[in-house]
């Protein structure tokens, strides 16, 4: 990344530290930029409150940037993930009434994968098929 990129990045990053109302206006400009004509501010709440941090974790865990962290076990063991994430999800929330917030995070995320991969290719991917 050359210094004028770095730059930019860093006043992009000053400016949405300016507090909620200056990351909702940079929301909604990135939501109009990519074709959402009208954004509703619960989609900009959406993408501020829950897409975001989504993919925050997504980049602090490191995963590989091809994919092939998740891609490997195919849509299968995203099911399977998806399911875990719910399960704790329900104990803690329902049962024990507790928020929790890497519970849904990471669900999200999960579904995220299951969505790009379309149920396409081999359902267990590189792992095979569980015995």
């Amino acid at each position: 990344m050359g210094h004028d990129e770095t730059e930019a990045l860093r006043e992009l990053r000053d400016k949405i530290q300016g507090g909620p109302q200056e990351r909702s206006r940079i929301a909604r400009e990135f939501l109009e930029l990519i074709g959402i004509g009208n954004p509703t501010p619960d989609a900009v709440e959406q993408l501020t409150d829950v897409f975001v941090p989504c993919l925050e974790i997504m980049c602090e865990r490191g995963y590989d940037p091809t994919g092939a962290s998740w891609r490997s076990g195919g849509w299968r063991s995203q099911l399977v993930d998806i399911r875990k994430k719910f399960t704790r999800l329900w104990f803690h929330a329902w049962i024990k009434g507790r928020f929790v917030k890497d519970h849904p995070i990471d669900m999200i995320n999960y579904l995220g994968y299951f969505i790009r991969l379309e149920m396409k290719g081999e359902p267990w991917g590189d792992w095979g098929e569980p015995e």
